[in-house]
C-alpha cells in the first residue's frame, strides 16, 4: 500500500482534490511498478509476501537474505540490491546487526530516483541521513509505518518532506488481526492445557543463560 501510494502520489493528489485543485493532473506522472525493481531486505514471512505481491505486479523482484531457499527470487547482496533497485522494501527485525543499515554511504548507493518503503522499524533506517538525501533530491520517495523515534519529534523536517509517506505504526491493526491474535493465543493455551504442541508461531523460547 505504501510503496503505490508514495509512487503514484496519492497523498498530494487526496489534498489537491479536497482544497479545489483538480486542475493538478495537469502535468501529473506518477511512477508505474511494472518492469521496476523491487529489492526486500529481509526474505522472511512478511519480506516473501511482499516479494509475491511484487511479482504480480509485474516488477522484476531481488532480495538481500540469509535464507537458502529464496524460490524465484534472485539473491543479491544489499549493496548490489540498492544500486540497481527502484523500489527498496525493508522487512528484516530490529537488531545489533540492522541497527542504521541504511545509513549515509548506503543512502548514496542508491539508484537516483529510488523509493525506500519501511515496515520494519523506525531505526533500521539512519533519520539523520535519510533527512539529507531527501533535502539533497537523490531520493525518489521514503514511506514508511514506523519511525525513530514514535511518536516523530515536532519539528522534524523529513517527516513533513513533500517526498515522505508515513502512517502511525498501524500495519497490523485491523479487524482480521484482532481476532487472529485473540483465537491463536486461547487455541495455544488450550493445546498445552490439553497435551498437544502449540503452533510454533505461538511459541517464544528464552535462551539459555
Amino acid at each position: 500500500m505504501l510503496m503505490l501510494a508514495l509512487a503514484r502520489r496519492l497523498g498530494e493528489l487526496d489534498r489537491a482534490v479536497k482544497t479545489g485543485d483538480w486542475g493538478i493532473r495537469s502535468g501529473y506522472e506518477g511512477v508505474e511498478m511494472r518492469g521496476k525493481r523491487l529489492g526486500v531486505v529481509g526474505l522472511g514471512a512478511i519480506g516473501t509476501r511482499i516479494a509475491e505481491l511484487g511479482m504480480a505486479l509485474g516488477m522484476d523482484v531481488v532480495a538481500t537474505t540469509r535464507r537458502e531457499r529464496t524460490g524465484d527470487v534472485v539473491r543479491l547482496p544489499l549493496e548490489e540490491l540498492l544500486a540497481t533497485s527502484d523500489v527498496v522494501q525493508l522487512c528484516v527485525p530490529l537488531t545489533a546487526d540492522t541497527l542504521q543499515l541504511i545509513d549515509g554511504p548506503r543512502l548514496e548507493t542508491l539508484k537516483p530516483g529510488a523509493m525506500i518503503v519501511n515496515t520494519a522499524r523506525g531505526p533500521i533506517v539512519d533519520h539523520g541521513a535519510l533527512a539529507a538525501a531527501l533535502a539533497a533530491g537523490t531520493l525518489g520517495g521514503y514511506a514508511a509505518d514506523v519511525w525513530d523515534p514514535e511518536p516523530p519529534e515536532v519539528g522534524d523536517d523529513s517527516l513533513r518532506h513533500p517526498r515522505t509517506l508515513v502512517t502511525p505504526h498501524v500495519a497490523a491493526l485491523t479487524d482480521v488481526t484482532y481476532r487472529e491474535i485473540c483465537v491463536r493465543t486461547a487455541e495455544a493455551v488450550a493445546a498445552v492445557l490439553t497435551g498437544r504442541e502449540p503452533d510454533p508461531r505461538s511459541v517464544f523460547v528464552i535462551p539459555s543463560p
